[in-house]
């Protein structure tokens, strides 16, 4: 719960770290125990119906909690585009 009070029914589960690609698409990423978490713009977004971004788990690569660097290779196929200003 938030130290607060002020939304109870929240949980933190993890923190997020702004990265790039090696094209330049940027995304958030983080450990959540032993998955890692990122997240990407949706780059086909086509309708409002659609997510605006899709959120990616993988096994963990044994980074512990230390902040995650920009992956290797180009980013998946729905985040071809660049979005500086995340809602996050």
């Amino acid at each position: 719960m938030d130290s607060n009070n002020n939304h109870p029914a929240r949980v933190r589960v993890c923190g997020l770290w702004r990265n790039k690609t090696r094209d330049g698409t940027t995304y958030l990423a983080g450990p959540w125990g032993s998955l890692r978490v990122a997240i990407f713009s949706n780059a086909y977004k086509r309708d409002e119906k659609d997510p605006d971004y899709i959120l990616y788990l993988s096994p963990s690569e044994n980074r512990g909690t230390r902040k995650p660097e920009a992956t290797q290779g180009a980013a998946p196929r729905e985040a071809t585009r660049d979005d500086d200003n995340l809602a996050f």
